[in-house]
């Protein structure tokens, strides 16, 4: 067990690791909004340049034929679910859609943390299409006596059944890597990084990461790079497995024609998503396409600031900030190429359903995703991260080049192959059955 792993335990044992946790992330913000001050934003690029992180080689997972999911009920767990939700709580919903679709499999959603009005909650998510039929959505505080523990809650929800609980929450990871159960198979999937500011080396692991990695559990990766990684760090081993998001084919739908100067971005107004690099690249786009538009789906806590930096820029009458969106696809029908600008990443998801639209996608190659669904120059175009002025010059470059950027929209589905349904339920299928014939060579 690591140094920072045990001060965690320590400070749970004397109930100070909540307090201590939020002031950690708020020394990140500071972090993260000190890498984006221009002269060392500059820095970092140039010392990503000269001192390239060391990471092992990315492997491939072998899956074997296609296998039936096992018998059991499947029980995806997160802390809480917002109404406004983003990447992490789309991806739980499509996957436990994904596995509902399947004859004979059972599905639910337990909310470890959620302490709202559960059947409001469920009612909002059905009427946005969000969960799928059959699937209940319940709240673990419904289960056990008060005052029991998340374990003694457990063992109630799960009772006599067999049960695989797909851990989807960073904050409950503590209690699940030490819950005892027969009937439980636990796997823990990680949504985001893994790595601390300013993200480029293996070694720096968030504490919160760390206690799955450095035990014996089944985690699931979204991306090889990401698994590399780990196992940089913590050597090969078979319990890292990677499993990408799903993307499900578009629903037929009314022909939108294309606004060839429309600029898209979809996510939340953070820190770290960087869009005031969207806003300099969009000023630097207007001077040569004086007619573009830029429209930011979202809402967060940079938002004011973000408003701010538009009319310094002098871009009040082409930005629209549009609030949160609930039909993603409407807005990737229309544009003409999506933006990406993070500096962290688990995936970005936003990415697929950019593509799998038909609208093709600029992003900073930053880790972790966009060079696993981003064939530079066939579905969009990579750009060196931080580098406003490439990336200004990728979205006039596809503002103004009519037969590129109908090229990049046409082709960008049929790259998605690998992400299909199918082709990712094989691969969950295969792990659950992993992990039931090794539970059965140790019983």
């Amino acid at each position: 067990m690591s140094l920072s792993t045990t001060a965690m335990e320590i400070l749970r044992r004397v109930r100070l690791h909540e307090p201590v946790q939020r002031a950690y992330a708020r020394l990140r913000t500071l972090l993260e909004s000190m890498f984006d001050l221009p002269g060392i934003a500059r820095l970092v690029v140039l010392w990503r340049r000269t001192h390239p992180a060391v990471s092992a080689p990315p492997r491939d997972d072998v899956v074997v034929g296609r296998a039936p999911m096992p018998a059991g009920r499947y029980v995806s767990m997160i802390d809480t679910l917002p109404i406004e939700y983003g990447g992490r709580s789309v991806a739980l919903l499509d996957r436990v859609r994904m596995f509902a679709d399947v004859p004979g499999v059972r599905c639910e959603v337990v909310l470890a943390k959620y302490h709202g009005d559960i059947d409001a909650l469920d009612r909002q998510l059905r009427e946005r299409g969000a969960l799928a039929d059959g699937v209940p959505l319940r709240r673990l505080d419904d289960f056990g006596r008060p005052g029991s523990s998340l374990h003694e809650r457990m063992d109630a929800l799960i009772g006599d059944d067999r049960v695989f609980a797909v851990v989807d929450s960073r904050e409950l990871d503590h209690a699940m890597l030490r819950y005892q159960n027969p009937n439980a198979y636990v796997v823990f999937v990680y949504h985001s990084t893994h790595l601390q500011p300013p993200y480029n080396n293996p070694k720096w692991i968030l504490p919160s990461y760390r206690l799955a990695l450095e035990s014996n559990a089944h985690v699931v990766f979204l991306t090889r790079a990401q698994r590399a990684d780990a196992e940089a760090v913590f050597g090969r081993r078979d319990r890292f497995v990677v499993i990408p998001h799903p993307v499900q084919q578009p629903a037929p739908s009314p022909i939108v024609e294309r606004d060839a100067k429309l600029v898209v971005v979809v996510a939340r107004l953070s820190s770290s998503k960087r869009l005031d690099h969207a806003l300099r690249a969009f000023a630097r786009v207007r001077r040569e396409v004086p007619d573009a538009r830029l429209e930011l789906y979202g809402t967060g806590m940079q938002q004011r600031k973000l408003e701010r930096l538009s009319r310094r820029l002098r871009l009040s009458g082409s930005v629209t900030f549009a609030g949160y969106t609930t039909s993603p696809g409407e807005v990737y029908r229309r544009a003409a190429v999506s933006v990406l600008t993070s500096r962290l990443e688990g995936f970005g998801l936003v990415l697929l359903e950019s593509i799998a639209h038909g609208c093709p996608v600029i992003s900073y190659d930053i880790r972790y995703g966009p060079a696993d669904m981003i064939v530079d120059g066939v579905n969009g175009l990579l750009i060196e991260p931080g580098n406003v002025r490439a990336l200004a010059h990728a979205v006039v470059k596809i503002l103004t080049d009519d037969d590129l950027r109908r090229r990049l929209s046409d082709s960008g589905p049929s790259t998605l192959t690998s992400f299909r349904p199918a082709a990712i339920l094989d691969r969950w299928a295969a792990l659950f059955n992993d992990i039931v014939a090794e539970r059965a060579l140790t019983e």
